[in-house]
């Protein structure tokens, strides 16, 4: 009986840890896993350019403006 116990208590654990590191890593992320260092997001869309009317990535065009 007290095997069982202490099996559950360890699985609860596990759990709990697995839990709040999934958490953690969603929530207080670095700013630089966010952002390129153009300051456009990893997961934007992509835009059209300008002159040339082909679609870029938003961090090329980013690039381009602010070199």
């Amino acid at each position: 009986m007290a095997a069982d116990k202490q099996f559950l208590v360890l699985v609860l654990l596990i759990f709990l840890s697995g839990v709040s590191s999934l958490y953690y890593l969603g929530t207080s992320q670095p700013g630089s896993l966010r952002a390129s260092k153009f300051g456009v997001p990893f997961l934007s869309h992509s835009v059209q350019h300008p002159e040339s009317g082909e679609c870029i990535s938003a961090n090329e065009l980013a690039r381009h403006f602010l070199n």
